[in-house]
């Protein structure tokens, strides 16, 4: 089955979930990691799951909410987003809580979310764009099968200086 092994498995958003995303999307330490230059207000999440389609083709995303077996708990966050119907492909994104870091947790949920797309949505390509410094990505990442496919020099601005960023993908075929 999709979505779920013997550790871990993967669900939709629910509006009971908006307290987690509340600490996860406010959390400023992984600020550098996306595009957040802002908190986000309880009120906003909660709009944010209750007016999402569900639907991948018109939302151009998809988030899911990872959680352990057995539990209805959420301990992380996986994410497709910017998809393209036309060219089959989507960035992915991953975010675990801090206290279960370092577990396989991100891992588990990347290889989850690839068999899915590549098996039930048939997309062709999957890409993450990771901090060059950020070493534990960076082999999360290519521990989940990710290549490295491109490098953006000075792409990430930070509190002192710039970061580049390492392109990666992960293909069906």
């Amino acid at each position: 089955m999709f979505l779920k092994n013997d550790a871990i498995w993967l669900r939709a958003l629910e509006p009971t979930d908006v307290p987690f995303l509340y600490a996860m999307e406010n959390d400023a330490s992984v600020w550098n990691a996306g595009s957040n230059i802002q908190p986000f207000s309880a009120a906003s999440l909660r709009n944010y799951v209750e007016n999402q389609q569900g639907d991948l083709f018109a939302d151009k995303q998809l988030r899911l909410v990872v959680c352990l077996a057995g539990a209805d708990t959420p301990v992380g966050l996986v994410d497709l987003y910017d998809f393209s119907p036309r060219h089959l492909h989507a960035w992915v994104a991953v975010l675990v809580a801090p206290s279960l870091r370092g577990k396989g947790i991100a891992k588990m949920a990347l290889d989850l979310l690839a068999d899915y797309v590549f098996h039930f949505l048939h997309l062709r390509l999957l890409m993450a764009m990771v901090a060059a410094d950020n070493v534990a990505s960076l082999r999360l990442f290519e521990a989940a099968g990710y290549k490295q496919c491109g490098l953006f020099p000075k792409f990430y601005v930070r509190d002192v200086g710039t970061a580049d960023a390492v392109c990666l993908q992960l293909s069906a075929l």
